[in-house]
């Protein structure tokens, strides 16, 4: 019965002290990824405002035949969304908030029920012009709020940063390719 109980305390007192260290890891998490295009700022800018486009390279599997999307009546420039229903996962919505003509597209993302535990999601995409084509940053960036989510957001990068890398290059085989 002594060495249950210890057991007991022993789990409570690791659990107590994960607790407790989560209140110093981030509460925020942070992707950036970056390709070189040898397509022109404005081609790609056109592509990525244009959320009909998304399906072709996006990385929240818009292109999945058991996800269900919807756009806005207008899918290009600030206001336009997509919504996409998905019974594996949580639902989602993407809505443009703000963009600078063939610089830059801010976006807002929701992921359905598990927003209250990871807060606002944004995004940006960046185009800078060049030389030998156009620079795009994607930058992906939100709050990760309670204790075991602080602990996830120490791998959202691992993780998704990947499916980024893919999309970027998706983009880019889409636009350059003959």
């Amino acid at each position: 019965m002594k060495l249950l109980w210890k057991i007991v305390i022993g789990a409570v007192s690791v659990l107590l002290v994960l607790y407790i260290i989560s209140f110093f890891l981030p509460s925020e998490f942070h992707i950036e990824r970056r390709m070189q295009f040898t397509a022109d700022a404005p081609t790609i800018f056109n592509e990525v405002v244009d959320l009909q486009q998304w399906p072709r390279w996006c990385p929240f599997d818009l292109q999945d035949s058991t996800v269900e999307t919807s756009f806005s009546a207008d899918s290009r420039g600030v206001g336009a969304w997509v919504r996409w229903t998905d019974t594996r996962r949580s639902d989602g919505r993407i809505t443009i908030v703000s963009l600078a003509e063939n610089k830059s597209i801010d976006l807002a993302i929701e992921f359905g029920a598990v927003e209250p535990e990871t807060g606002p999601v944004n995004s940006t995409f960046s185009f800078a012009a060049g030389s030998n084509g156009s620079m795009v940053v994607w930058s992906f960036w939100g709050e990760v709020n309670g204790p075991v989510e602080r602990y996830l957001g120490l791998f959202i990068d691992s993780q998704l940063g990947a499916r980024f890398e893919q999309s970027l290059a998706d983009l880019r085989n889409q636009l350059e390719s003959p």
